[in-house]
This record gives structure tokens, C-alpha cells and sequence, in this order.
């Protein structure tokens, strides 16, 4: 593979992880015991303040707008469908890290 063929392989990869990350935060919410479809509304709040509406483009790391909603979506009508179960909090705590601006999860 060519080097303009592997970064645009590298950049559709990078494009799918941030659906992917997308996805999780969504669960991650559900399971914490947030109802709705917090993450969808989040995605259309932002097009809405930045006015960002770009079409996924080849060249570059991040899903459109169009798109990601899109995925959003079917990620949220699967999760009504099948929601995930509420976590336990009692085996972890989370840890604000100030210096790093970090949430660690800490299992205990």
C-alpha cells in the first residue's frame, strides 16, 4: 500500500474508533442510571452551537455530523432494545485528577 493509501486506511480506522468511543459513552451513561438519549442530544447540541455540520470527509479523523448522529441513533434504538445493566457503585469510586484532567476509575 501506498503512504496516501495507508493514511486514508489510518484515517477511516481513526473515524470508526470515534463512533465506537461514541457508542460506549452512551452505554457508559445508561448504565449509570441516566435515561434518555443523552448522548444523541449532545451530538445535536453541538451542531446547533457550532453550527459544524460537515460531511465525513476521507482525509479526516472524525465522523460528520450526519453520520455520527446516524450512528448514534441505531446505537440508541439497540440499547432500548436491550439496556444494559445497572453497575454496582459500590465496587469502584472515581477520582478527579485536577493536574492531569482526568476521571480515574478506581475498582476496588
Amino acid at each position: 500500500m501506498n503512504k496516501k493509501d495507508k493514511d486514508l486506511a489510518n484515517l477511516k480506522k481513526s473515524r470508526e474508533f470515534e463512533l465506537q468511543a461514541d457508542r460506549e459513552a452512551a452505554t457508559m451513561l445508561a448504565k449509570a442510571g441516566y435515561k434518555g438519549r443523552i448522548c444523541l442530544k449532545d451530538i445535536d447540541f453541538m451542531y446547533r452551537s457550532t453550527g459544524d455540520g460537515s460531511a465525513t470527509e476521507p482525509d479526516s479523523s472524525h465522523p460528520g455530523y450526519d453520520d455520527r448522529r446516524k450512528a448514534m441513533l441505531a446505537n440508541y434504538i439497540a440499547l432500548e432494545k436491550n439496556p444494559p445493566k445497572p453497575e454496582n457503585p459500590s465496587n469502584r469510586y472515581f477520582q478527579y485528577d485536577k493536574k492531569d484532567n482526568l476521571l480515574l476509575f478506581i475498582p476496588k
